[in-house]
């Protein structure tokens, strides 16, 4: 958040270049960066959303060449791995939605367009399908799931994936 990076001088600069190597370490052929071995599969898409969001953005701050590629794969991985039947992202790839992965998700993806990095259009479409299954039908309050009860928190990360996605008013 201040701006410290691994390529600009300042004090923090080889901890930023550690943490990049370390994080690109981390990343999986398919772009993912997931460690199976973990366990603990409903940390998937919390994780690599995450990872996704860091190195997007670093890629934005700094036009490092480097990070081009990983991002790109990063990004490719979100966008294949999306639920198809609902739009979102949950634990597991291309099966099932929530409000909470998929808003990590769509930040991710909001990350990389602001990166310069494509998204394709029909993504976003399925995001904003989904978030309209889960909304209540004036679009104020929204639910983890379809079917479930709509409260504050996911109401909150549902109208900041819908402010990314472009919706202004309902």
């Amino acid at each position: 958040g201040a701006g410290y990076t691994h390529v600009r001088p300042s004090q923090f600069r080889n901890n930023v270049e550690r943490a990049v190597e370390a994080l690109l370490a981390l990343q999986n052929e398919d772009g993912s960066f997931f460690d199976e071995r973990s366990g603990r599969n409903n940390h998937r898409f919390y994780t690599h959303a995450q990872a996704t969001i860091a190195i997007c953005e670093l890629y934005a701050m700094t036009g490092d060449e480097a990070l081009l590629e990983p991002a790109r794969a990063a990004v490719a991985y979100c966008v294949e791995n999306q639920d198809p039947a609902r739009g979102g992202w949950r634990y597991i790839p291309q099966q099932d939605s929530d409000t909470s992965v998929t808003g990590w998700v769509v930040m991710a993806l909001q990350s990389a367009r602001m990166a310069g990095l494509g998204v394709p259009s029909e993504t976003f479409d399925r995001v904003r399908s989904y978030l309209d299954g889960v909304s209540e039908d004036d679009g104020s309050r929204y639910a983890y799931h379809a079917g479930a009860a709509t409260y504050a928190p996911m109401t909150a990360e549902a109208l900041l994936c819908r402010a990314y996605l472009g919706w202004t008013t309902h």
